[in-house]
């Protein structure tokens, strides 16, 4: 059986509506505000709603307590962008303008404690504007492994620990994210594969998934 609730740390589901000022983490508490921008919740998500980014306009969500990642981890997210070639950053820390999820040029990195980015997977002809894909970055014992959907199409390398809080942008006014997101989770351990492929199913918000119910969308 899959598990997608184990040692999951950080549970955005992004439901919330238009005007909200703050957004609910079911996992610890850990509530990220609104901060600076338009009104970012309310967007028509992968399931419910979904933030949206306008990849101009300094917006962002930031938790107030920071999400330290030294050991083994998991990122996933909804993204649905509407520019692969611009760098940006979905998932980051506020304090620290280089450290998050970066894309840039139809690529995923991580940049850690940092550092330069540690390059993942290629996301070309994987991912398409303005179409939804789960991501995934996993790391087991310093191996990491970049998934789009149930797909493994990176690895990696890094021991270094991560520190994160915030969606949207990373670092004050740098990068802004252009798109939406929806269901972002972290979770302090590495996920196998089949726990990624839960996380595709309409039940995973929810999380009632049973492995005989499981719905893998289309890619529309």
């Amino acid at each position: 059986m899959a598990d997608i609730t184990s040692n999951l740390v950080w549970h955005l589901k992004c439901d919330e509506e238009a005007g909200a000022t703050s957004m609910l983490d079911s996992a610890s508490g850990n509530n990220p505000n609104l901060i600076i921008g338009p009104p970012i919740f309310g967007g028509a998500g992968k399931f419910g709603n979904a933030i949206d980014c306008d990849g101009a306009t300094v917006a962002y969500a930031k938790a107030p307590n920071l999400i330290t990642l030294s050991a083994d981890f998991t990122i996933a997210f909804w993204m649905n962008t509407s520019d692969l070639t611009t760098k940006q950053y979905p998932i980051g820390q506020h304090a620290d303008a280089l450290q998050g999820v970066e894309l840039f040029n139809s690529a995923i990195s991580m940049r850690f404690n940092s550092q330069f980015a540690t390059s993942i997977m290629s996301i070309a002809g994987k991912v398409i504007v303005d179409t939804w894909a789960h991501i995934a970055i996993t790391r087991i014992s310093g191996a990491i492994k970049g998934y789009v959907g149930a797909i493994q199409e990176g690895t990696a390398s890094s021991a270094i620990t991560v520190v994160l809080d915030k969606l949207g942008t990373f670092g004050g006014t740098f990068t802004p994210y252009s798109g939406l997101l929806d269901d972002v989770r972290i979770y302090d351990r590495g996920m196998a594969p089949d726990d990624l492929t839960a996380l595709l199913s309409p039940y995973a918000i929810s999380d009632r998934y049973r492995q005989q119910q499981l719905l893998i969308p289309s890619a529309a």
